[in-house]
């Protein structure tokens, strides 16, 4: 078994999960990733309940599309993947590197995953409205690029690792 929920999981007067989840004994693996979108991500166990019952892994997605999209390819996906059983290489999406076509934004204290789509020649064009809770990007991109931590913006030109949804 494995909980998921999405929202309520950051840190404003409405964010109950992790409060609710400490109350049930919790047991925190990770919290608040160096990740964007989806920094809020949280991932714990909680304890058994009954004689037969095993610790609940839970992950706790964040609530903007965009970030609760991006924590669940990155996370829930491999880990529903792999507890099904399947082969280490069925974990995730296909990935392979492709040439920007125009400049992407990066986040020098964050992974940053970039929504694109991909032209006709195989070049990646970012979108342009990267907010986590634009819900309009999600309908129109192709891939996830990938900017590595530290990096403020990668040229045209520039390869980057690209997630093909």
């Amino acid at each position: 078994d494995l909980l998921i929920s999405s929202g309520g999981i950051s840190v404003g007067d409405h964010d109950l999960i992790l409060p609710v989840l400490r109350e049930l004994d919790f047991d925190l693996d990770f919290r608040r990733l160096r990740l964007r979108p989806g920094r809020p991500t949280t991932h714990g166990r909680l304890p058994p309940r009954g004689e037969e019952a095993q610790a609940l892994p839970v992950l706790a997605l964040p609530g903007n599309p965009a970030s609760t999209y991006v924590a669940f390819e990155l996370l829930a996906r491999p880990l529903i993947r792999a507890m099904l059983g399947l082969p280490r290489r069925h974990w995730h999406r296909p990935r392979r590197p492709v040439e920007l076509a125009a400049p992407a934004e990066g986040d020098m204290k964050r992974e940053h995953y970039v929504r694109a789509t991909i032209d006709d020649d195989g070049r990646a064009w970012p979108l342009s409205k990267q907010l986590s809770g634009a819900l309009r990007s999600l309908a129109a991109f192709d891939v996830l690029l990938r900017v590595p931590e530290g990096r403020r913006s990668v040229a045209a030109g520039e390869t980057l690792e690209a997630i093909f949804i």
